[in-house]
């Protein structure tokens, strides 16, 4: 079909057509509408195609990570004890024990390597404590909870870097809240000590969290009370101490050069590790 422009006498006789028939004005009205009407419909499907075709593409429960990275322990990872000092007590650890200087208890088991003191492998695991401890203690915070002493007993903290300037103590269960995703990270810093109090200092993971992305960054000392349950990668910069038949889901680290760790009937389960790229879960 060919277009042809009309001219500018045609054009007046159109318009004073369309003024004498009024009805053939409105008709033409209604279908100007009526073609705009077809035209959103059209972009409507569109978008409505687009979406279902996203809900296809990405699974259920598939989660896409946010926040912070989780510290790259390097080699000392494959550590559940890993102290520049003494081992000390009786306990059971599922990863490889290692010590920088001092002896390591016989009454404490793994189901790793219990390394010489001083193996090569230990020293270099304790190097990369060191940066992964430098790394942690440096992270920007997202929350500074407090410059100050803090209890961190009733709290629900969602994936970030927390900050306490000074000591902080559990005196009631501790929840970390992944939201729903499973590579959730959850960094806490302590400018000095840490006590968890017996039996009831415990920390609890929710909506998808792991014990293999929480890291507890700790300037003072650490000690744990008896029958109290931990989750996470203590980095601490002097001793670590627990109480009778405290558990954790993690690692301990006291990689100071006198950093001591002392165990009391205390069992060290080895986080699970990072889920793999592409999984799907669903909660």
């Amino acid at each position: 079909m060919q277009l042809r422009l009309l001219s500018r006498k045609e054009s007046q006789r159109e318009g004073e057509f369309l003024m004498m028939n009024p009805k053939s004005r409105d008709d033409n009205s209604r279908k100007r509408y009526g073609s705009r009407v077809r035209a959103v419909c059209r972009v409507q499907r569109i978008l409505i195609c687009l979406v279902i075709a996203v809900a296809v593409m990405v699974p259920y429960g598939t989660l896409l990570a946010a926040g912070p990275e989780p510290i790259d322990l390097g080699t000392a990872a494959n550590f559940g004890a890993l102290a520049g000092g003494t081992i000390i007590g009786t306990g059971h650890i599922e990863g490889d024990i290692g010590s920088g200087t001092g002896a390591i208890a016989v009454a404490i088991t793994s189901e790793g390597t219990i390394y010489p003191t001083g193996d090569a492998i230990v020293i270099t695991a304790l190097a990369d404590f060191s940066t992964a401890h430098i790394d942690g203690k440096n992270r920007p915070y997202d929350v500074l909870l407090s410059a100050a002493a803090y209890e961190l007993g009733g709290k629900t903290l969602t994936r970030g870097v927390y900050k306490i300037g000074a000591a902080a103590t559990l005196s009631t269960p501790l929840t970390l809240d992944a939201e729903g995703d499973p590579n959730a990270v959850f960094i806490i810093q302590i400018g000095a000590a840490f006590n968890a109090t017996a039996s009831v200092g415990n920390v609890v993971l929710t909506n998808g969290a792991r014990s293999v992305n929480v890291f507890w960054i700790v300037e003072g000392g650490v000690t744990v009370g008896a029958s109290t349950h931990l989750e996470g990668t203590i980095l601490g910069g002097t001793d670590i101490t627990f109480g009778t038949t405290t558990t954790i889901n993690g690692r301990v680290m006291a990689g100071s050069t006198a950093g001591t760790i002392t165990l009391a009937t205390t069992t060290i389960s080895e986080p699970p590790p990072v889920p793999a790229a592409g999984t799907i879960f669903r909660f």
